[in-house]
């Protein structure tokens, strides 16, 4: 799903549903922009990928302060700070 780069910006097009550059917000070349059937993917995917997150997260809360925040991954202990 390579589309190159932006004229405008020169930086790589990502993937993304709009039909403009993320960063410059330039209007992409029609050759540049995702299909219908690309952007259905690209949703898919990224939904995909917060489903995996929201999965691999854990709610930890500090109660001398009331917050609380989502971390991501294993919060087991045993890294090497």
């Amino acid at each position: 799903m390579l589309k190159g780069k932006c004229h405008s910006c020169d930086r790589m097009i990502q993937k993304t549903v709009t039909d403009t550059c993320i960063y410059c917000g330039a209007s992409l070349e029609a050759g540049q922009r995702f299909t219908a059937e690309e952007k259905k993917e690209i949703l898919r995917l990224k939904q995909k990928l917060a489903e995996d997150r929201r999965a691999n997260s854990v709610v930890v809360s500090n109660p001398s302060t009331g917050s609380t925040f989502l971390a991501a991954g294993d919060l087991s202990g045993g890294g090497d700070c």
